[in-house]
């Protein structure tokens, strides 16, 4: 066996490829547009001196030379092995790694795949949906395994002002985990209600197995979770280099996890995505296709019998959607925890033996793609009136949709807006100010439905304007809840009722703000969206009064990237007998 080259000379050789400018090196020491994602020392060799060609001398100095070269090796597998095929070295024999050989054997990666859990905007770090990776295949004793690599941080809290500071200055901490993918799925699945797609990444076993090396260094480094800057898809983008050998192509302010599924689509390197519904959804679904008399029957034959009554149920369609229905409802019980795995397998056994030999296929809706979703962020300008004067209008939307914009059905009047920033420019004077700025503003509105109910709820850290009773714009700081529900009216409407509360802060001091909302919002076709909302703000700003306000709104679609938005308001106060007019247009351009 040749001997292997002084450590001195393989950097010298390794400098001259200029290995460390490499996209797959870039990512395996997780450096992005010249930013170091991992500070940790245990994971960046060249300290507080770190550049990328500096990590590659200390990285080849250290597994190359000294007493400690094959504790280094076994500490990073992936470094090693993708420097010597870069170097055309031979690759030594590993020493006893214990824990490495334990991994190896107990984590197949004969696949590898990309899964995408869609929003949960109950949830702040799930609020754009959770992007991670699926490693399946055959361990060494021919059992298939299958795991989830997922990076994520704990914001289950009811401190939200908290949480969102945290993550813009020092970061909260991250939690890279491996576990068993059946937990992971039931988790999003069946514990969160939350549609989930698994695309393969396509490539050659030396792609899966450098991915796997990689993410054995990954394990027990201390990594701060940004939920703007550093999240689940920032770092599984930086895997996916690992993998495809190609870097981010279009620098972005904000990397979300429907970016990484369309980045990989866009390679040519997603595989045909399985797509799998929850059975709530489904549920969700099935009953706005019954009358009240046909689903209070299937309820009792959930509970009684599995008879379906073919004179209430009397054609093919209404057939299979009590059977499917059945079906979904055995699923929803056992996730839930309603029935043990011997009820639900009885059950599951009963229906195949009446399910439906019929022509009839039941559709069910595949909506929320991450590959075919619009973009996350939003530029705007545009004309407002506003009492008698005229000012151009600029905003921008780092992430990630209002209430008009075209979204996934089940996100319908939903919002999500984080540092939300609006300048406007009088006409007349030519000054420019900030109208409003939207640190964080969530609105989840999930239908109310006989079976399941569903609260709507929201909650918004903003500075923005509001009317006084006397209909004065005066600019203040707020942080504001709200509770509600949200009634469909038919497929192409929804009735929105809420009560927002909470604490408005100006120079003179802080007040208690409350104010009921009603809305309706009607979505009859893809390219015309209309809003029209009506709310009152009691005793604004502290005073004495009401501010009551009636807005008209419409966003007319160009296509999937840009649209015109209109809107008429008209405001009255307790303190005066007079009105007043707003109106606005805007063009919208979304990426």
């Amino acid at each position: 066996m040749d001997a292997v080259p002084r450590y001195q000379d393989i950097q010298t050789q390794a400098l001259s490829l200029h290995l460390h400018e490499n996209p797959q090196w870039l990512a395996l020491i997780h450096q992005t547009r010249g930013v170091l994602s991992i500070t940790d020392p245990a994971f960046i060799l060249s300290g507080t001196s770190f550049s990328a060609s500096h990590e590659l001398l200390k990285t080849v100095e250290a597994l190359f030379s000294g007493p400690d070269a094959d504790a280094m090796r076994c500490r990073f597998p992936a470094r090693y092995r993708w420097l010597t095929q870069h170097l055309g070295l031979e690759e030594q024999p590993m020493p006893t790694c214990l824990a490495l050989t334990e991994y190896l054997q107990k984590v197949p990666a004969d696949t590898v795949q990309l899964v995408f859990a869609s929003e949960n905007l109950a949830q702040p770090s799930s609020m754009m949906g959770h992007v991670f990776l699926k490693l399946s295949g055959k361990n060494l004793s021919g059992e298939r395994r299958e795991h989830a690599v997922t990076f994520y941080t704990d914001a289950n809290s009811i401190n939200l002002p908290k949480i969102i500071l945290q993550n813009l200055t020092s970061g909260m901490p991250g939690f890279f985990g491996m576990l068993p993918y059946v937990e992971a799925l039931h988790q999003y699945y069946s514990v969160e209600n939350r549609k989930v797609w698994e695309y393969e990444v396509l490539g050659d076993r030396a792609d899966n197995e450098l991915l796997r090396l990689h993410l054995f260094e990954l394990r027990s480094v201390d990594i701060h979770y940004f939920f703007h800057r550093y999240n689940c898809a920032t770092l599984v983008d930086e895997l996916i280099t690992i993998h495809t050998k190609v870097p981010p192509s279009i620098p972005s302010l904000w990397t979300t996890p429907k970016d990484v599924v369309k980045r990989l689509s866009t390679m040519g390197r997603a595989g045909v995505a399985d797509v799998i519904v929850p059975a709530e959804s489904m549920l969700r679904t099935l009953e706005e296709r019954f009358s009240g008399k046909q689903l209070t029957t299937l309820r009792k034959d959930t509970t009684q019998n599995l008879l379906i009554d073919t004179t209430l149920f009397d054609s093919d369609e209404a057939y299979v959607l009590a059977w499917e229905f059945l079906h979904a409802e055995n699923d929803y019980s056992f996730a839930k925890g309603h029935k043990d795995k011997q009820a639900w397998r009885v059950r599951k056994e009963e229906l195949a033996r009446i399910q439906p030999h019929k022509d009839y296929q039941l559709e069910v809706p595949q909506t929320g793609s991450p590959v075919a979703a619009i973009g996350d962020s939003q530029v705007s300008v545009g004309l407002i009136h506003r009492d008698g004067s005229h000012y151009f209008g600029a905003s921008y939307l780092p992430a990630s949709h209002d209430v008009l914009d075209d979204v996934d059905a089940a996100l319908a009047g939903s919002e999500l807006k984080l540092f939300y920033t609006k300048l406007l420019g009088d006409v007349v004077t030519g000054q420019v100010f900030l109208d409003q700025f939207v640190m964080y503003s969530s609105q989840i509105r999930p239908l109310w439905s006989r079976s399941f109910g569903g609260i709507s709820r929201g909650f918004r850290m903003a500075y923005e304007p509001q009317r006084s009773s006397t209909l004065e714009y005066q600019h203040h700081w707020n942080v504001l809840a709200s509770v509600g529900l949200t009634l469909g009216l038919g497929r192409a409407a929804r009735l929105m009722f809420d009560l927002e509360g909470g604490i408005g802060v100006q120079a003179h001091g802080a007040y208690v703000i409350a104010t009921p909302k009603a809305g309706l919002l009607i979505d009859a076709t893809r390219n015309i969206k209309t809003l029209i909302s009506a709310q009152t703000s009691v005793n604004p700003f502290g005073q004495q009064g009401r501010a009551s306000k009636v807005d008209v709104l419409q966003r007319l679609a160009i296509d999937r990237q840009q649209g015109i938005e209109f809107g008429v308001g008209v405001a009255s106060g307790s303190a005066t007998a007079e009105t007043a007019t707003s109106a606005y247009v805007n063009w919208k351009y979304i990426f």
